[in-house]
C-alpha cells in the first residue's frame, strides 16, 4: 500500500501541489548549545542529521519511556522537530527541563507545514522540501497555494509502514522497543549516553519482549482510543498504540500484541459485542 492512490485523487481534484498539515507542528531548537543538548537527550546521533531528510527519533525519560516521538532535521543554527500538534506543548516542556542548562532557544510553530504532492524527485530539488525517512512522504515549510484537505492520509501512511506516533495519553507510556524503534533506526546504541539509554540498552541486549507491534484493521465508525485493550476469548492479549480512520467506517490500528495471542484469529476492544479487528500484516 502507498500514498499514490491519495495523490491521484488529490491531483484530479486540485491544481495545488500542497496540502496544509493542520495536525502537525514544528519545534525549532536554535543556538550554540543545541549539539551538546542533543548529545545528552536525542536517541540518535546528532552527527547523522541532514537538512533535506527528517529522521525518526525520540526523547526518553530516565526510566526509558518515550517522552516524545518525532522526525528531526537540521536547519540553520539548529534543528527542527516535526510531530503531532497534540503533543507539541508537552514536548516543549520536556525540552525546557534540560535545555535550561545549555544555550538553546526553543521556538514553537515557527512555520506552516505542507505535504507535497506530485513529482517527488523534482520537489526535492526545491529549497525547503524535506523527505520523511523510510516513507514516501514529503513536507514543505514554504507557504504557497495549498488545499485544506483532511491530513489523515499522513498518519495512515505512517501506520502502513508500522511507524507509530504518540498522543497526549501515551507520552511516557511505551518503551522504544514497544514501538519497534531500534528496527526503524530511531535508536543509536553506539552514540553514547542519553537520558534513558541504560534502560533501553538493557532491553536490547539482555531483555526479551513478550509482545510485538502489529498492524490491524477494523470496520468501525470513529477512532479506537490509544491504550484500549484488545481481547481474544475474553482474555486481554494486546493494547492499542495509535489509530486513525482511513474512511467513514475503516480504522487502521497499531497495537502491541502478546506472543501468546493467535494472530490468525480476530480481536475485540471489549470482551464481547465490540468491533472486530484483524491483523493486516
Amino acid at each position: 500500500t502507498s500514498i499514490k492512490p491519495f495523490l491521484l485523487e488529490f491531483n484530479a481534484m486540485n491544481q495545488s501541489k500542497f496540502i496544509k498539515l493542520n495536525s502537525l507542528a514544528s519545534i525549532d531548537l536554535i543556538g550554540t548549545g543545541v549539539t551538546q543538548f542533543l548529545d545528552g537527550q536525542l536517541s540518535i546521533d546528532s552527527k547523522s542529521l541532514e537538512t533535506n531528510l527528517a529522521k525518526l527519533a525520540c526523547f526518553c525519560t530516565h526510566k526509558g519511556r518515550i517522552a516524545s516521538l518525532f522526525h528531526i532535521l537540521l536547519i540553520e543554527n539548529g534543528v527542527r522537530l516535526l510531530l503531532p500538534k497534540s503533543i507539541a506543548e508537552t514536548t516543549e516542556e520536556h525540552i525546557k527541563k534540560y535545555a535550561v542548562f545549555f544555550k538553546v532557544e526553543i521556538i514553537s510553530n515557527t512555520t506552516g507545514l505542507f505535504a507535497i504532492c506530485g513529482n517527488q524527485e523534482n520537489a526535492l530539488q526545491s529549497t525547503g522540501h524535506i523527505k520523511i525517512d523510510q516513507t514516501e512522504l514529503q513536507v514543505s515549510f514554504e507557504e504557497s497555494d495549498y488545499s485544506e484537505l483532511d491530513d489523515a492520509f499522513w498518519f495512515i501512511h505512517l501506520a502502513e509502514r508500522k511507524i507509530a506516533w504518540l498522543t497526549q495519553d501515551t507520552l511516557e507510556h511505551f518503551l522504544p522497543h514497544n514501538l519497534n524503534l531500534p528496527a526503524l533506526n530511531a535508536i543509536d546504541f553506539k552514540k553514547g549516553c542519553f537520558t534513558g539509554q541504560e534502560v533501553i540498552a538493557r532491553m536490547q541486549y539482555k531483555g526479551k519482549l513478550k509482545q510485538q507491534l502489529q498492524s490491524l484493521q477494523c470496520i468501525k465508525i470513529g477512532d479506537i482510543p490509544a491504550k484500549s485493550k484488545l481481547f481474544q476469548n475474553k482474555k486481554t492479549v494486546g493494547e492499542v498504540i495509535c489509530s486513525i480512520s482511513k474512511c467513514a467506517n475503516n480504522v487502521k490500528v497499531l497495537a502491541l500484541i502478546k506472543d501468546s495471542a493467535n494472530l490468525s484469529q480476530q480481536f475485540q476492544t471489549t470482551v464481547e459485542n465490540s468491533p472486530i479487528l484483524e491483523i493486516t500484516s
